[in-house]
């Protein structure tokens, strides 16, 4: 053995020490920024289409109600709409319309896709198995509860590219 291995040997010791400290120090990172990161990481599918929300009925309420806000215990409506680059041409137009019933009825979703056309629907919860709900020719499909929290759709069609929706969360 060489003079200089021991020295070595105990640098790198302390510096492993030194790591593990600091290691042990440290904070965990805010939830706000773990649940921005896992949704990052969920639009890795890059072979996915992406269809932004253009209707909320949370969100878009007429301005001049005269009952005052919604109620938590009424049917929420959302619309999602294709974007991206041939979105335009006949052929590849979707909207994805739900309507997701109260916490009270268990969360229900019933959905349409538009123009109608036959496909898997899957609602991705965040942190959640999959729930996959065929859609019929009507373009009609639905599931009797959703957990409360972060989701997205996930619409595959016979020989087009999935389409993804943006994230929405249920109270």
């Amino acid at each position: 053995m060489t003079r200089n291995q021991p020295d070595r040997q105990d640098g790198d010791r302390r510096l492993l020490a030194e790591l593990g400290a600091a290691f042990a120090r440290a904070e965990q990172p805010p939830t706000h920024v773990v649940i921005a990161a896992k949704a990052a990481f969920s639009m890795r599918a890059l072979d996915a289409e992406l269809a932004i929300l253009s209707w909320d009925s949370e969100i878009d309420t007429a301005p001049a109600a005269v009952r005052g806000p919604v109620a938590s215990s009424e049917y929420r409506s959302l619309a999602f709409d294709l974007v991206g680059s041939d979105a335009g041409s006949p052929d590849a137009a979707l909207s994805i319309e739900v309507e997701v019933g109260p916490a009270a009825l268990g969360r229900p979703l019933a959905g349409q896709l538009v123009p109608p056309q036959v496909a898997d629907v899957l609602v991705v919860p965040e942190g959640g198995a999959p729930i996959r709900m065929p859609a019929d020719q009507v373009g009609r499909f639905g599931a009797d509860a959703l957990p409360a929290g972060l989701f997205r759709l996930r619409v595959e069609r016979p020989g087009r590219p999935p389409v993804v929706t943006s994230w929405v969360r249920l109270d």
